[in-house]
């Protein structure tokens, strides 16, 4: 099944958002009940599809991370990368 992750979350596990954060014109971010899990920039001239499959992805490797239940989301990336930065590194 595509998504499996997704659907995992969205099924009463946790919830994405997907759209604007602040200046970041599209993002993606998901959590479960104790933390963020995943946040992504939608990167140029990537399609929607696109976007949701890096999503799934990393949403699967936090949760494999953490050993199914959930993941440390204190290593978001910042920068140049495709990540969004925590509140911590905004400051």
């Amino acid at each position: 099944m595509k998504f499996e992750n997704i659907d995992f979350l969205i099924d009463g596990n946790g919830d994405i958002e997907i759209g604007r954060v602040g200046p970041i014109r599209c993002a993606a971010t998901a959590a479960n009940e104790d933390q963020q899990l995943a946040a992504l920039v939608r990167r140029p001239n990537e399609t929607f599809f696109q976007l949701l499959e890096r999503l799934d992805g990393a949403i699967g490797k936090a949760l494999e991370d953490a050993g199914v239940g959930s993941a440390n989301s204190d290593h978001i990336f910042s920068g140049n990368s495709d990540h969004l930065g925590s509140p911590a590194e905004a400051g």
